[in-house]
This record gives C-alpha cells, structure tokens and sequence, in this order.
C-alpha cells in the first residue's frame, strides 16, 4: 500500500458493502465501499492501495468491517433554484445509499428452486437480485415467485420464475425517488445500482419507513433484518 502523506489521525470508517452470489456451482463475494471523493461505490480492491486508505479496520464481531480512510468529499453546492421555487425536501437531498441495505444477497439464473427456497429460509430474506457473474441486474425473485412455483415443483431454476422486468435505481437517486418508485410500481424492494451497473445495494419499503420514522424523531433500533420481508 502507497505511503500517506496526510497528517497522522484516524481517518473515516467506510462499511463494506457485500453483495453474496449463490449460483449453481459455488457462492461467491463481491466487496466495494462508497468512496468519499468519487462520490460512488468502488470495488474494495481498487479502493485499498488508494493514498487515502488506512487498510482494512476489521472488528471481530462486525460483518462485513470496515475500511478506514482519510479521503474527503467534495462540497457539495447547493442547487440552483428559480425564484419563487420551494425549497428541496431532506428526501430529496439525501441518496439512497444513505438508507440502502449494504449486505445483499443475489442469486444467479441457474441456481435450483429448492435451493433458492432454502436460502430464502436461512437467510430470512424475501426477495433478492438476480445476478450475471459481474453482479449486474437480470431479474428479482421474491417470496411470491417461489410459491407461485410451488413447493413440491421438482426441478427447475431460478430464470424460470424470476420476474425479468427489475426495477433498479442509482446509488445518487434521492430518498423521494426510491420512495415513488417503489409506489408506484407496487413492489417491495428495488436494487441499487452503481456506475458500472453492478448491484451495490438493495432499499426496501422498510428502509424508507424507517428514514422516515427517525427523521420525526423516533428512537429505531441500529440493525434490521437483510433484505427485510
């Protein structure tokens, strides 16, 4: 790792967000954290030998840890507004990757139904991403596309019941537009997407109930379940 020329201090902890592929043939992990100065989700092994990086800052009792880093963000200008427009909304301010989910379990197209039904039951999840080998967005199974399959169905994979119309939404999108979104098309959960098109995060109607309830100053536990029915 490249010597720092900062000041020595600690620097900023950035969670490591992990997306998990279960596939047919082996589980796999992709690691990125939300870069301070790039404003967006980097893969953890890009962000590491960064001069900003103080190295992993695991904690034995944390999961996924964390990455400390002395990087800034730029300053943010305030929008331009017209004479006379309102003022933007906190929800329009503030990203989705504030209020996202950051371990996020993803399924591949050929993994087997009982395989997804058991890693729906173990992991407590009601719907997850379908992923491609580079975690980019193909489909969404949910709770409800098992079923519909099923239970006692023999065979079969995940592309046959997933829906392929997935809804994503980029990790700048403001809190009000995941909040119309999911409205609007009536689901429960959409993906979060990065530059490079790959799924980072995952909000649900949970977390966008649970921003608001803390916004009015409602005390809300620190955890919740992944990927929350």
């Amino acid at each position: 790792m490249p010597q720092t020329t900062h000041p020595a201090g600690r620097g900023r902890d950035l969670s490591v967000m992990t997306l998990e592929i279960a596939g047919a043939a082996s589980t796999r992990t992709l690691s990125a954290v939300l870069c301070p100065r790039e404003q967006r989700a980097k893969p953890l092994d890009d962000c590491l030998p960064c001069v900003d990086s103080q190295g992993e800052a695991r904690d034995p009792g944390a999961r996924p840890g964390f990455v400390e880093c002395l990087g800034e963000g730029p300053a943010r200008a305030a929008p331009a507004r017209e004479p006379g427009d309102p003022e933007a909304s906190l929800a329009d301010r503030t990203p989705v990757q504030a209020v996202m989910t950051r371990v996020v379990i993803a399924v591949q197209a050929d993994l087997p139904l009982e395989r997804a039904r058991a890693l729906f039951l173990e992991r407590g999840i009601g719907g997850a991403p379908v992923v491609d080998d580079a975690g980019k967005p193909l489909g969404i199974l949910s709770k409800t596309d098992l079923l519909r399959a099923g239970a006692g169905r023999p065979g079969g994979t995940v592309a046959d019941e997933m829906s392929r119309n997935v809804l994503t939404l980029p990790e700048q999108a403001p809190i009000s537009e995941a909040a119309a979104l999911l409205a609007a098309e009536g689901v429960h959960r959409a993906p979060v997407v990065g530059r490079e098109g790959r799924v980072v995060g995952i909000v649900t109607v949970l977390d966008l109930l649970r921003w608001l309830a803390q916004q009015d100053g409602q005390l809300m536990p620190s955890g919740h379940s992944l990927q929350a029915r």
